[in-house]
């Protein structure tokens, strides 16, 4: 039986909680950057100048994308630990649970293959990469260790109006099908439902 949409919403929310607080602790106890700090101030002073018309908005565009680079730039270790911990969670540790994460557990539902109750690692994988955002997150990654600034920030627009639309069919799609696949179900061959063993 197909896992309801609210019980969906709620696994994902308290995995993207455990998610985030492990990134934290990582990142704060190994990379603390007090650049990205000073960037972020920066880029404030640089918002308030324009709402005082001290300068004009075209001034205002670029400095703003050279800080916003710059921000993405001293960003990179942190990137790297948020990639690695969702392929450890996301992936290994929600295979190992035979597609249970720890929201999934405690909402009492779990990923199977469309045709099977078994999961393999490659479906989660798949399916990893499009839900948690893990193949545009490796694009990105990529993009800002060889692209020019320019490339980048035009990559950075693209990858986010490509997350807002699969998010937003993804919520449809889970909301409106009958079977309550999403996009990454689709692509992965797997469904959500009702764990019945737990």
């Amino acid at each position: 039986m197909k896992a309801h949409f609210y019980k969906r919403v709620l696994a994902y929310l308290i995995d993207s909680i455990i998610v985030s607080l492990a990134i934290s602790i990582i990142t704060g106890l190994f990379l603390a950057n007090n650049n990205i700090a000073m960037l972020q101030d920066e880029l404030n002073s640089v918002m308030n100048l324009v709402i005082d018309g001290a300068i004009s908005i075209e001034v205002y565009i670029n400095r703003a994308l050279d800080i916003s680079y710059d921000i993405q730039y001293q960003t990179i270790g942190h990137n790297i630990v948020t990639f690695t911990i969702c392929v450890l969670y996301y992936i290994i540790f929600q295979f190992k649970n035979e597609g249970r994460t720890i929201g999934k557990k405690l909402m009492k539902i779990k990923i199977v293959g469309n045709g099977s109750s078994i999961v393999t690692m490659d479906d989660i994988a798949k399916r990893s990469l499009i839900i948690n955002g893990l193949a545009i997150s490796m694009i990105e990654l990529i993009g800002i260790l060889i692209l020019n600034k320019t490339i980048f920030l035009q990559l950075i627009f693209v990858t986010s109006i490509v997350k807002f639309i699969i998010t937003t069919t993804t919520i449809f799609m889970i909301l409106y099908r009958k079977d309550g696949r999403g996009l990454h179900d689709l692509f992965a061959n797997t469904k959500v439902i009702i764990d019945k063993g737990v």
